[in-house]
């Protein structure tokens, strides 16, 4: 993933369904000079920065209210 797209999917509205090594993340926040993000991965819950061009979007949650 690129950088332009990490702040994109940050700002969307919708529940964009992002993965760092298979596992879903949620992006919160976005490291400008670094470029890392800081994620949270969903299936642990825990808080990790990573490299923005190792995050990969798969595509909108479906289910998601």
């Amino acid at each position: 993933m690129d950088h332009e797209r990490a702040v994109k999917i940050m700002n969307s509205l919708e529940n964009i369904n992002v993965t760092y090594n298979g596992d879903s993340v949620w992006i919160e926040g976005i490291d400008h000079e670094s470029q890392e993000v800081q994620v949270t991965i969903l299936c642990t819950h825990e808080m990790t920065r990573v490299p923005i061009n190792q995050l990969k979007e798969i595509g909108p949650v479906s289910g998601m209210i």
